[in-house]
């Protein structure tokens, strides 16, 4: 639960963990348990796969950070620094900024 104003970075691979922001909304494909540590820069993760009780979800619960799961295809809808409003209590998010 929780709801959540910010920029987004869309991370697909490990690598791409390296430049994410503190305080940017993560927006990935699926979320990979050896991510953990990022969720500590991040106020909000978005997945595509996954429900209320994948690994991502259930971290972000855990840390109190909003999250959306299941939005499938929506890495091909945004871009890295979209800005998007997450509401974790609703399970959606709004696009401000393309």
């Amino acid at each position: 639960p929780g709801r959540v104003l910010g920029k987004i970075r869309i991370i697909r691979k490990y690598q791409e963990l390296l430049e994410l922001k503190k305080g940017e909304i993560m927006v990935t494909d699926y979320f990979d348990p050896t991510w953990e540590p990022a969720l500590s820069r991040v106020t909000g993760l978005v997945t595509e796969l996954g429900g209320m009780l994948s690994h991502g979800a259930s971290l972000a619960r855990h840390k109190k950070i909003p999250a959306v799961t299941g939005l499938e295809g929506i890495i091909d809808q945004l871009q890295t620094g979209n800005i998007i409003h997450l509401d974790g209590f609703k399970g959606h998010i709004t696009i401000y900024h393309k």
